[in-house]
């Protein structure tokens, strides 16, 4: 029998591969750790297809129109102006996401390191929400504007 504290420490039923509690543990950690840091990246990556659906659906609204109703297609209305402006609006905010922030952040400090990925999600998480909003406030009203 060997006297080291390794063979002694239980094993954890890990899934299918046995794993010691103390690399479980830290494992958890780590991934629990990554998951928080990636948090605004994710965000970005929903502000990056709110740019393309943003600058795609007024260019096929515009195509469509034009094609339906040949040379004598014109944007016009209120509610066309509108929805237009809501496609500029969640375009600018979905930009917003995209553009980093400069914060100055206590590298040693775990409680200051997390209140810094904390915020950069959260601020992310609500202009993309607001961005999502108005994109469909515009196609709300590009289709009120077309029934009537």
């Amino acid at each position: 029998m060997s006297d080291t504290h390794d063979d002694e420490a239980p094993v954890v039923n890990a899934g299918t591969l046995p794993v010691r509690p103390s690399k479980y543990h830290e494992s958890l950690q780590d991934s629990l750790a990554k998951d928080v840091a990636n948090q605004a990246g994710r965000m970005e990556d929903l502000a990056k297809l709110l740019i393309s659906l943003n600058l795609a659906i007024p260019a096929l609204y515009g195509a469509v129109l034009k094609l339906t109703q040949g040379a004598t297609a014109t944007i016009s209305g209120v509610l066309i102006l509108i929805a237009f402006a809501s496609w500029l609006v969640a375009l600018g905010l979905a930009f917003m996401v995209l553009l980093p922030i400069k914060t100055k952040v206590n590298p040693n400090n775990l409680l200051a390191l997390e209140k810094y990925f904390a915020t950069t999600a959260e601020r992310k998480q609500m202009l993309v929400m607001i961005a999502s909003l108005t994109t469909f406030f515009g196609i709300c009203l590009v289709i009120f504007g077309l029934v009537l």
